[in-house]
């Protein structure tokens, strides 16, 4: 992968940028600076369209597909630790929230037309659902 530019991805979706960042999602996410740069394929994270920047250069992901949450460090690219969902959920509504230290996030998510909330603690590595 090591010719990987932002012309060889050939499925994208979404795109999603901050700073130097951008991250750009279709069967799979990839990860590049502004400038073209490559840095990471997420070859195990699928369809996430879903993803919130957090402080410290971090970024938290819903692969919509594999039924994952992923927290990843965009300075390196590494998947620092993911959270296996229960189950698909529907389509929408989907978002995120994070608290102002980015330390919780919060992601509501319909199942069968019922809301429920993921509330994810990052140094924990916890999720809880309401």
């Amino acid at each position: 992968m090591k010719s990987a530019s932002l012309a060889t991805v050939k499925d994208c979706e979404v795109i999603f940028a901050r700073d130097n960042t951008v991250l750009l999602s279709g069967k799979n996410p990839w990860l590049f600076r502004k400038d073209g740069t490559f840095v990471a394929k997420y070859k195990t994270v699928r369809k996430a369209y879903d993803m919130i920047f957090l402080p410290g250069n971090l970024a938290f992901l819903d692969g919509w597909l594999d039924e994952s949450y992923h927290f990843i460090s965009l300075d390196t690219g590494e998947i620092l630790w993911s959270h296996q969902q229960k189950g698909r959920r529907d389509f929408t509504p989907r978002k995120f929230a994070a608290t102002a230290d980015g330390k919780i996030v919060y992601y509501v998510y319909s199942v069968k037309n019922i809301l429920h909330v993921d509330q994810l603690v990052l140094s924990e590595k916890s999720c809880t659902t309401y």
